[in-house]
Order: structure tokens, then C-alpha cells, then sequence
């Protein structure tokens, strides 16, 4: 193998900004609860409020795909 692939992956998650009603917030990242299925020749994960999916045919690159 020539390559090494580790986790995390470098994918660009989206942020949630929580306002506490006083001036404060928090930045949550927004990708939990992955899943990863394989299908065909492509590699699917899916994540917790993402507002898509990603997909790679090498577990190196990925792509997002929106869905509405």
C-alpha cells in the first residue's frame, strides 16, 4: 500500500453556532454519528447534519454530494 489513511478524515464539517440568550455562545462542529457503507464501487459516509454526503471510490479522497 502506498499510502496511509487516517482518521480523522480532513473534511470541511460544518459549524453550529448556540447562543445562550446572554451574550455567549458555543461553536459546535456538526458531522457525529458516522456511518460508512460501501456500495458498488464507491464508499459512502454519511454524518449527523450534514445536509449531504460524502463519497470516494479510495477512502482518500472524498467528495460532498448536497441533498435536499
Amino acid at each position: 500500500m502506498s499510502r496511509i489513511i487516517c482518521n480523522p478524515l480532513p473534511l470541511p464539517y460544518r459549524y453550529q453556532a448556540k447562543h445562550d440568550g446572554k451574550g455567549g455562545a458555543a461553536m459546535f462542529r456538526e458531522a457525529a454519528d458516522p456511518t460508512l457503507i460501501r456500495f458498488k464501487s464507491h464508499y459512502l459516509l454519511f454524518v449527523s447534519m450534514s445536509g449531504g454526503f460524502w463519497y470516494s471510490q479510495d477512502l482518500a479522497e472524498w467528495h460532498f454530494k448536497e441533498t435536499p
